[in-house]
């Protein structure tokens, strides 16, 4: 039986050829057996091993499908269709029949943020949504499903759905409500009566530019363990041809980085800010007496500031009471 074109078996070594067929005969062993379950789990060893190949996939598919895995079968009809139309291969018609077929009977989840939402991170069973899939209808199998989100200086907020085969089911998350003990990242600064408050301010943007700096450091060793994991296993090849778990790997290794090289250069910006106001304040032995606090003229009561990041974005704020 052939597995895929020629020209992927040849790049294959021999042994890791055998093992494919190997697992693809033994998940059809199992699957007239009875045991789908135990199928499933061997073509996916096998496909781990060889992901361009259109039979194995559309049994792998064919497989999920008798599961009631919907989508799992879906998006393997779909990589089906793709690398058949890429070979010029004829068993396209036949995956495009079995997207078809399966459409129907697909389940779909739409997770929305209330208006305004910003900074939240939300995540179904765990995994982290990224802002472009959200609001949109996604196929999913069916099942529970577990929604959290999260933000800086906000109460989490959590709920569960049911989903079945054929449903869509919308999950509204609401505008999160503020921790009411929330402390800031930097302590208050309350200059006295003899300090400069540019000075103030300078020591506040120093505060802020080492919070970026380690914010940005930590993302990047997120980001080199992101990429490491995609060449792990075989999730990737060193073409940089991953399957889904790689392919998810390398979109998170590529936001950490992201918010890393943001916060990164805003932390160093701060720093320099900081650093600055400091040096170039007027000394409080040469500040004029300040006037009582009757007078008119304005003060610096209170400064606060901080850093924040997370897989969407990176910045700094500053807020002062006068």
């Amino acid at each position: 039986m052939i597995f895929a074109s020629s020209s992927a078996l040849a790049a294959q070594p021999a042994s890791t050829k055998e093992q494919v067929l190997t697992l693809y005969n033994h998940g059809k062993e199992l699957l007239d057996a009875g045991k789908t379950a135990e199928a499933c789990q061997a073509f996916e060893a096998a496909k781990r091993l060889d992901f361009t190949a259109l039979n194995l996939i559309l049994r792998l598919g064919d497989c999920y499908e008798r599961l009631g895995r919907t989508a799992s079968a879906y998006s393997q009809y779909q990589q089906a269709v793709s690398l058949a139309a890429a070979a010029k291969d004829a068993r396209q018609s036949t995956a495009e029949e079995r997207v078809v077929a399966v459409e129907p009977h697909l389940a779909r989840l739409v997770v929305a943020l209330a208006p305004g939402a910003v900074g939240v991170t939300v995540r179904r069973n765990g995994e982290a949504l990224a802002a472009d899939r959200l609001g949109k209808p996604e196929p999913v199998d069916p099942g529970r499903y577990t929604f959290e989100a999260a933000a800086p200086g906000k109460k989490a907020w959590t709920t569960a759905r049911d989903v079945v085969a054929g449903s869509t089911i919308a999950v509204d998350v609401p505008a999160l409500e503020p921790v009411a003990s929330a402390a800031p990242i930097a302590a208050p600064i309350t200059p006295d009566a003899s300090s400069s408050p540019r000075r103030a301010i300078g020591i506040s943007l120093l505060g802020v530019g080492l919070a970026g700096l380690g914010v940005g450091a930590a993302f990047g060793v997120r980001a080199l363990s992101k990429l490491a994991g995609s060449k792990a296993n075989g999730h990737c090849d060193a073409q940089s041809f991953c399957d889904d778990a790689g392919f998810q790997l390398r979109s998170d290794a590529q936001d950490a980085a992201t918010v890393s090289t943001v916060t990164l250069a805003l932390g160093a910006a701060a720093t320099v800010a900081g650093a600055v106001l400091w040096i170039t304040a007027p000394s409080s032995a040469k500040a004029p007496p300040r006037a009582p606090t009757s007078s008119s003229a304005p003060s610096l009561s209170r400064l606060r500031a901080g850093a924040t990041g997370d897989a969407h974005g990176a910045g700094i704020w500053l807020q002062g009471a006068f």
